[in-house]
Order: C-alpha cells, then structure tokens, then sequence
C-alpha cells in the first residue's frame, strides 16, 4: 500500500515530524556541513577571496550536472536512491546546493596533484558519508554496508571529482593542472597539454 508522505511521521529528538519534514532537516544539516567543507577547503587552500564565485558557478554547474547525475546514476542505473525518492523539486535543490558545494570544492583543485585531490575526495566522501548516516538524506542500493562505503568513499567520490573537473574544464574553460587536456568551449579551440 503506498501512503503519501505526509502521512507517515517520525519522532525525532521530542519532535514529531512527516516524512518529508524529517528529509529536509536531514538534507539542511547535510548541506550546512557540505559548505563548512566548502570554506575550510577554501581556507586551506588560500582562496577565501574567491569564496562567492565558486560557490555562484557551483550553483550553476551544480544544477544540471546534479539532476542529470541523479536521473541517470540514482534513478536509471539504481546504484543510489533518495529517502524521499526523486521528485523534480528536489532534485533541483539537490542540485543547487549539495552538488553546488561539490561543484565549488572542485574549482579548487585547479593547481593541485593528483595525490591531492584523492586525499580531497577521499576527505569528502568520509565527511559526506559520516554525515548522511546520523542523517540520512540518501541510501547505496549495491553490496553489503561496509562494501559500498569502501568502494564509495575510496574510489567513487574521486571519480565523480575527475569527471566534473573535465567537465568545468570544458565549460568555463577552468584549467585544471592534472586534467591532461585543454579543451574549452567558451574558446572554441582544442590544446593539447
């Protein structure tokens, strides 16, 4: 029997919340640690100054890189789902903030090795994945719990990290120094590193 999802409640920390409810407070600590993420990568790579306009082309690379990697990855391939499924409001959501940070922890891999950005993307996933157990925003659909956490956090993340700086890379034009071509539409030309 399928009930809508107001109508089942949780209680949670003296709280009595709808399924929906409890997603979006899940999904509002989720983001809030993605962006504190996001500013101490900053920091640490020196790049505080430039903190608005990474998260701004976040914003914006982040929502269709976002929807399309949850229809096709999570909804298509099944190898992730939502808690709360994947309805179009908040996929746009999704991919407006949480693969927007994503999107601006990126740009700042640009002058970084290789062996940096595992260690980034590595740091991430365990961040992200730490924080969506105590709140749980999405669920791996592959293997046992510890499998997917191993294959994840060690290889998935940095995968996804290598494929959005090829993207960025073709999009704005964002040189990445490991990225091992150049090609850019917003110059129209291919350059070989």
């Amino acid at each position: 029997m399928c009930r809508h999802p107001m109508s089942v409640y949780y209680y949670q920390s003296g709280i009595i919340l709808s399924m929906t409810e409890e997603h979006l407070f899940n999904f509002t600590i989720v983001i809030a640690v993605q962006l504190v993420f996001f500013l101490i990568h900053a920091a640490m790579v020196g790049e505080l100054r430039s903190i608005g306009k990474y998260l701004l082309l976040g914003a914006i690379a982040g929502l269709p890189l976002g929807i399309a990697f949850d229809l096709f990855v999570g909804l298509q391939v099944g190898i992730f789902t939502y808690t709360i499924g994947f309805p179009l409001w908040f996929l746009i959501i999704n991919g407006i903030f949480s693969y927007g940070f994503m999107v601006a922890n990126v740009f700042l891999l640009h002058n970084h090795t290789v062996t940096h950005m595992f260690l980034w993307s590595f740091a991430l996933g365990l961040v992200y994945e730490i924080c969506n157990y105590f709140f749980p925003v999405w669920e791996w659909t592959f293997g046992t719990a510890w499998f997917e956490y191993v294959v994840v956090i060690g290889a998935a993340y940095f995968g996804l990290t290598w494929l959005m700086m090829c993207i960025l890379q073709i999009i704005f034009g964002t040189q990445f120094k490991i990225v091992p071509f150049a090609f850019s539409l917003k110059k129209s030309t291919i350059l070989i590193k």
